[in-house]
């Protein structure tokens, strides 16, 4: 009983430790992409896309 308790708690504190970080980790790494693509992308594209259209019909 004694070994047997102990026992379980050592499996279990063993995934335990890579399983923390390893669920942080994904969506860490997608979350920090995610919005920095999207709001560098969106003034860009504004910006370009203004420029362009007057650029052409003033050439």
């Amino acid at each position: 009983m004694h070994p047997s308790i102990l026992s379980i708690p050592s499996i279990l504190s063993t995934p335990s430790i890579p399983s923390i970080p390893s669920i942080p980790s994904i969506p860490s790494k997608p979350s920090k992409p995610s919005i920095q693509p999207k709001p560098f992308k969106s003034p860009k594209t504004s910006k370009t896309s203004k420029i362009s259209k007057p650029s052409i019909p003033n050439s």
